[in-house]
């Protein structure tokens, strides 16, 4: 370890069986750090091992269910000016070159770092914070709380005024993975529970029980948690916006948009730098069909200013790339196609990763009348260097193969040399070439060790389609399960050799649940690739009712078998109400607005809380209410009356464009419209 200048820096960490993380974490102090003490607590790995071989002091320290008695007990063996408290599954990524000069000059006490929370793959999924991790030594620092616990001085009270550190943190803690391996919910549950006992009117603690109950998937016990959390918080807690933030959340997960929306609503009025809760409150508002409010709340999160938002808990783009993205997909669901052009590319030009803004500028692009041909050119000529970049190729090819451009997504992976099976083999399926699929499969498995089912299924279907037997390089991937279901999936659509059944997958009746478990998935896969005859014989394979068979042809955007098959089960009246209402929408893009709103009224009879029948017939009143209007001025030119009645229809109609009743095709799915 290197000694490091004056002022002297420190790490120190409390650790329990992180061998697979404390590595990562180590290396990017140990060059700088005069000093690393590790607290272990038990480990039963290497984790004491590593630490040592990589230059540091470990500290033996027996867990007694307290993590501010462990942080303490590090700080003790301190013996520089600075100390940096980290996690093991936490890492210095910037900031450590400009660190000592920094310290040179700070008058604080206590200073802040940033932290990169990693909440999963994708490059947006990260929230961003900061936190009082570096602090003077001897200046009577500690810790307090069993978990969660607290940086504090000797009379108790919290520390503040912190000043901003150059360093930056990645921390990895927050990935499902890494939740699930270290039981942290069940573990801080525990704890919780213990210290609510003794402080039962702990705003604080109640909502960190309620965060554990997240974790745990005890939701409805956690929103009773955080509603009383709020009400016990102080005004002026730090935790109390990311508290609202998290109740938001969990809210909507419980589909509770109206008290969603409550909440934001007023409490984006005591945070109004807070771009995550402005954003929320617009995605409740979208939901709602409130298009103009929406638009209010996105403007709202876009405008908040980076020293506002670093005084909060953030998600990645809250501020820029999703609200400009959710503001494209009112744009485009209003028909504004140059703004929803023009706020697509914003948000790609913040988040050049972000697929949910490749796939809605491809949508956008191609409802204004473009061909996938127009789509990938219009991608090469704003971003030329796309296929120098692989996540940027590969979100862009998605998108293309989203609007029907299997040719140009194909080309754009060889282009940019990325090796992506199973969108591969998705758009060779769709464009046929089923021979090329078996050898996309066939290479996947000569070069790795193993091939992904969703890939697999695709060589599947390429064998179904031709009617023959499965080859047996394609037959020895199958696990046994899937061999016993295809095996009876074969004998029943009549196809040669059918492949042997082995083993025993421990399931009671193995090869009928694999069966219909196969049929079902590679049914969807060939409707959704354009096997319409495929997956309509596969649905029959598993017994699927012809209602059922049809509303999944609709999803799929097969709208002439789809009406053909629901228009004979309606003369034979075995329609339920999403059988009629689909029909009504089939009808209504026909604009057969009079037999459109009859079948959403008879939904409406099959079952009254059908919001989506509901506002089906709301509209077609509305549509035939204008006709009506329209034919009298053209009879009565400028009549004051009718002229009034067409602009408020017109308006209603403006304002019912927003509300989420029909369902909406990619642009691949239109493809199948006469199919």
């Amino acid at each position: 370890m290197a000694s490091g200048k004056t002022p002297t820096i420190g790490v120190q960490l409390i650790v329990r069986d992180e061998e697979d993380l404390l590595g990562r974490c180590l290396d990017s102090v140990r060059t700088w750090a005069r000093q690393i003490v590790v607290v272990d607590t038990g480990s039963t790995d290497g984790t004491a091992r590593i630490a040592s071989g990589l230059g540091a002091q470990v500290v033996d320290w027996p867990w007694s269910d307290d993590f501010a008695a462990a942080r303490n007990a590090g700080l003790t063996h301190a013996s520089t000016e600075w100390i940096l408290v980290l996690d093991a599954d936490e890492a210095v990524s910037e900031g450590a070159e400009a660190l000592s000069a920094y310290l040179e000059s700070v008058g604080e006490d206590c200073c802040e770092v940033a932290l990169r929370h990693r909440i999963g793959e994708r490059p947006e999924d990260e929230l961003t914070s900061r936190a009082i991790r570096l602090f003077r030594n001897g200046c009577g620092f500690r810790y307090e709380g069993r978990v969660h616990e607290q940086l504090v001085l000797d009379d108790g009270r919290p520390a503040t005024g912190a000043s901003v550190s150059p360093i930056k943190l990645i921390h990895d803690g927050y990935m499902p993975e890494q939740l699930a391996r270290k039981g942290t919910a069940l573990r801080n549950l525990r704890l919780l529970e213990q210290m609510l006992d003794d402080s039962p009117g702990d705003a604080f603690l109640r909502y960190n029980l309620g965060v554990a109950s997240c974790q745990l998937g005890r939701l409805e016990e956690a929103a009773h948690l955080f509603e009383e959390a709020l009400a016990l918080a102080p005004g002026a807690a730090a935790y109390r916006p990311t508290l609202v933030r998290d109740y938001a959340l969990l809210l909507t997960a419980l589909d509770k948009r109206a008290a969603t929306a409550q909440l934001l609503t007023e409490e984006t009025k005591h945070y109004p730098g807070y771009a995550d809760l402005h954003w929320l409150r617009g995605q409740c508002l979208q939901a709602q069909g409130r298009l103009e409010a929406a638009c209010q709340a996105y403007e709202a999160a876009a405008n908040c200013g980076e020293e506002a938002r670093s005084s909060y808990i953030c998600l990645h783009g809250s501020h820029s790339f999703r609200p400009w993205t959710a503001l494209a997909e009112i744009a485009r669901s209003s028909g504004e196609w140059t703004l929803a052009d023009r706020l697509y590319q914003g948000a790609l030009a913040s988040e050049p990763g972000y697929e949910a803004a490749w796939h809605g500028w491809a949508e956008a692009l191609a409802e204004a009348g473009g061909s996938s041909d127009d789509v990938s050119q219009r991608f090469y000529s704003l971003y030329p260097g796309i296929r120098e970049h692989s996540r940027t190729s590969l979100m862009a090819a998605k998108a293309l193969a989203g609007i029907g451009g299997h040719r140009e997504a194909l080309a754009l992976l060889k282009d940019s040399g990325i090796r992506h099976s199973e969108l591969e083999c998705r758009c060779l399926t769709a464009l046929g070439a089923f021979s090329e699929v078996e050898q996309v499969v066939h290479q996947d498995m000569d070069e790795t060790e193993g091939v992904q089912p969703e890939t697999l299924d695709y060589a599947i279907l390429a064998v179904m389609n031709r009617g023959t037997a499965l080859p047996d390089w394609l037959a020895a991937a199958l696990g046994d399960k899937e061999a016993a279901g295809l095996k009876r999936l074969w004998e029943r659509l009549q196809l040669k050799g059918a492949p042997a059944q082995r083993g025993n997958t421990g399931d009671d009746a193995p090869e009928d649940k694999a069966f219909l478990e196969a049929a079902e998935r590679l049914s969807e896969k060939a409707l959704a690739t354009g096997l319409a005859d495929l997956g309509e014989t596969l649905s029959a394979a598993r017994g699927e009712s012809a209602e059922t068979l049809a509303l999944r042809l609709f999803r799929r955007g097969y709208v002439l078998r789809a009406a053909d098959r629901l228009l004979r089960l309606l003369q034979e009246d075995r329609l339920n109400a999403e059988g009629l209402a689909s029909l009504g929408q089939i009808l209504f893009l026909r604009e057969h607005y009079a037999t459109a709103a009859s079948l959403f009224e008879r939904a409406l009879e099959q079952d009254s809380a059908y919001q989506d029948a509901r506002l089906g017939a709301a509209e077609c009143y509305a549509r035939m209410a204008l006709a009506v209007a329209e034919n009298g001025l053209r009879r009565h030119p400028g009549h004051p009356r009718l002229t009034k009645q067409r602009q408020r229809l017109n308006e209603s109609l403006r304002l019912m464009r927003g509300l989420p009743w029909q369902i909406r095709w990619t642009g691949a799915e239109r493809g199948h419209a006469n199919g």
